[in-house]
């Protein structure tokens, strides 16, 4: 009977078979994925609410461990600052810079200071202790006499080996910084 139809009709007969067929496996298709999406909505409602409330529990506990460490890097911090204050009052020593620019504004051309050490005694007094080369013996007597004319140094201590020579001497003297 089907062989009795012409073929334009058997085509369209094909075409509407075709349809048909694809509009039933879409809807089936869609059918079964809003089932799959219908079932497992509880599900991820469920996960979702314990995962907030997790994320919840986690925040809490990090909050409060941060906080006893914020406290006891706080108390660490201002224990350790006290103790720097206390040092800080108890020892005023004399200014470096002060005495350096002296004693570099000092220095003629036939001087050159090799070492220059600073040294606290207490907290009232230090000694500056100054090593170099002279050209000669009257540069450094001279160098050493505008150090005292200064009045930064209370005494400056030139030993006598450092007149030995004539040229070229190596020396070293001590001066105490009055305050």
């Amino acid at each position: 009977m089907f062989n009795l139809l012409p073929d334009n009709l058997k085509k369209a007969i094909k075409s509407d078979y075709h349809m048909r067929f694809w509009v039933l496996a879409l809807f089936m298709a869609l059918s079964v994925e809003l089932s799959f999406l219908i079932l497992i909505f509880p599900s991820w409602l469920i996960s979702f609410y314990k995962e907030k409330d997790l994320s919840f529990q986690v925040d809490k506990l990090s909050q409060s461990q941060r906080t006893e460490e914020e406290k006891s890097l706080t108390s660490a911090i201002s224990l350790i600052n006290n103790k720097l204050s206390v040092l800080n009052s108890a020892l005023e020593y004399p200014k470096i810079t002060p005495i350096l620019d002296v004693v570099l504004s000092k220095k003629i051309g036939n001087i050159h200071i090799t070492e220059l050490v600073y040294m606290t005694t207490s907290a009232t007094s230090s000694t500056v202790a100054v090593s170099g080369i002279s050209y000669n013996r009257e540069a450094l007597v001279s160098f050493v006499k505008s150090l005292e004319a200064s009045k930064v140094f209370k005494n400056v201590d030139l030993p006598i080996s450092n007149f030995t020579k004539d040229r070229d001497i190596k020396f070293t003297f001590r001066m105490s910084v009055s305050k």
